[in-house]
């Protein structure tokens, strides 16, 4: 019987994956797919990390950014 349940620790000692974006090598994060953990095989789900001092990877644009309290 396949464990349907992910517990913290599980997550934390995982490895990740180290994704860099190739538009923007500042912008690196650690990626941990748990879907396939508990049994999604048709849709990815994953925590992702982005280190302090590093870039996300969305490209924000458009007046709603322009504004916004960032």
């Amino acid at each position: 019987m396949r464990n349907l349940i992910l517990k913290s620790k599980q997550i934390e000692e995982m490895k990740g994956q180290l994704r860099i974006n190739f538009l923007n090598s500042n912008a690196e994060r650690i990626r941990k797919s748990i879907g396939d953990k508990v049994g999604l095989s048709k849709i990815g789900v994953h925590i992702i990390h982005i280190e302090p001092g590093k870039d996300d990877t969305e490209i924000l644009t458009g007046p709603w950014y322009m504004h916004s309290s960032r």
